[in-house]
Parts: C-alpha cells; sequence; structure tokens
C-alpha cells in the first residue's frame, strides 16, 4: 500500500482577506496578484509528484460570500489556474464548519473542483 500526501494550502481568497494589505491596495488587487504565487506552487507540487491538494477556504461561509462569485470563478472556475486541467493536480475546495449561503452554494457547486 503505497501512501500518498495531500497538501493543504490556505486558499488565495481567504488569504488575501486576512492579509492586511500596504497602502492603497485592495485584497482584491492581492489576490490578483497572489494568483502566480499558487500557480508556481502547483507546478512544484506536479513536478514533485503530487496528485492532489486542498485549498481551504472558510472565507466563503461568511455573509459578503454573496457577492464573490465573479472571484469564485477566477480562482477555480473552468480553466482557471487552481483546477486540475490547468495544473495536473487534482483540487479539493473545503469550506469549514459553517453553512453556505444558498446563492453561495449555488455557484461553489459550479466550479471545476473534484471536491468540495
Amino acid at each position: 500500500c503505497k501512501e500518498k500526501t495531500v497538501p493543504i494550502i490556505v486558499g488565495p481568497l481567504t488569504l488575501s482577506k486576512l492579509c492586511k494589505p500596504c497602502g492603497d491596495l485592495s485584497s482584491r488587487m492581492l489576490l490578483i496578484r497572489l494568483l502566480p504565487c499558487y500557480e508556481q506552487l502547483l507546478r512544484e507540487l506536479q513536478q514533485i509528484g503530487v496528485q492532489e491538494v486542498q485549498f481551504h477556504e472558510p472565507w466563503f461561509v461568511k455573509s459578503e460570500a454573496v457577492d464573490l462569485n465573479d472571484v469564485a470563478s477566477l480562482l477555480y472556475g473552468k480553466g482557471s489556474i487552481l483546477t486540475k486541467s490547468r495544473s495536473g493536480i487534482s483540487v479539493n475546495l473545503c469550506i469549514h464548519f459553517d453553512s453556505l449561503h444558498v446563492d453561495v452554494y449555488k455557484y461553489i457547486i459550479t466550479l471545476d473542483v473534484e471536491r468540495i
């Protein structure tokens, strides 16, 4: 039996919301600047044989998540850099501890991830 490691990574949405941007940098601009870093991380993980990752995105249970459909699609929608079709790694989206608002649920289930 060969064991596999599944890295657990704080998702870019949650990281951008938890950081305090410097100057006039908004959390959305920070998020956009973080994407190449996540792309590089996935590329390096794929090169060492990682086949699956978990992105933890507890921010999706916040009330403001109702307005984040476009951000969710940017991050995890078809063809985005955080999907298997682009990275070669299966992506699981982990949303913590709370119920999703029905409108958030509607867009979350359309994302191009292996598991929610």
